[in-house]
């Protein structure tokens, strides 16, 4: 069953949209 598999999309995407967020936030306070 791919349960855990979607799991783990599920979790690198929110991951991937933290590192996003954290990355922009410092580029704002860098300028």
């Amino acid at each position: 069953m791919p349960i855990q598999r979607s799991l783990i999309v599920g979790v690198i995407r929110i991951i991937l949209q933290f590192a996003e967020k954290l990355s922009f936030f410092y580029i704002e306070r860098d300028s």
